[in-house]
């Protein structure tokens, strides 16, 4: 699988991740990584849970779905050193405003009983940039959901949103469902 931070984590916890651990590992000879975190093992039965999430097949009206993502797609990423964190998502292509679309899935989740969070840092972007988090249940079934338009790591190749603009729907989790904040 191809390293991936959560969508939500730090940019400090990416330079650690990627420059500051293969360097200390390199110099000191052992792994910095704890052996006690949860890898992908046995994370099949929590990503069909989150693969069957009925919001993430909900769309506003005129929404396509582009070539080559015409369903659910589910990852384990156990490469940060941490617990597995697991996501399910779709891809859409929406020729709306980024306002018709937030108020679209604001309307929604809360129908699904899904708590919006805000970001409150003083230095965050705009949610046209970073998009939109939910949270629902509590710790052991914990999940969130995220609406934003960073789609550039979509993979294997770029997508074609024709006239429209992308952007992804993801219910994400830690594998053991421990409670997580959006913007942490």
């Amino acid at each position: 699988m191809p390293f991936r931070l959560p969508p939500r984590r730090t940019i400090a916890l990416s330079l650690a991740t990627n420059l500051l651990i293969p360097l200390a590992t390199g110099l000191a000879g052992c792994s910095l990584t704890s052996s006690s975190g949860k890898n992908c093992d046995g994370s099949e039965p929590r990503l069909k849970e989150l693969a069957a999430l009925t919001i993430l097949d909900s769309r506003p009206p005129h929404t396509t779905v582009p070539k080559n993502y015409g369903s659910v797609t589910t990852d384990c990423n156990d490469g940060s050193g941490g617990d597995a964190w697991l996501s399910a998502y779709r891809v859409y292509s929406f020729p709306g405003s980024k306002a018709d679309l937030f108020a679209y899935y604001r309307q929604v989740a809360a129908a699904n009983h899904w708590t919006e969070q805000q970001d409150t840092n003083s230095m965050s972007v705009p949610p046209e940039v970073e998009g939109i988090c939910f949270t629902k249940g509590g710790d052991g079934d914990a999940i969130l959901l995220t609406v934003d338009f960073r789609t550039e790591s979509l993979w294997p190749a770029p997508v074609d949103f024709g006239a429209g603009t992308g952007y992804k729907i993801s219910a994400e989790s830690a594998i053991d469902g421990a409670k997580t904040d959006c913007w942490k």
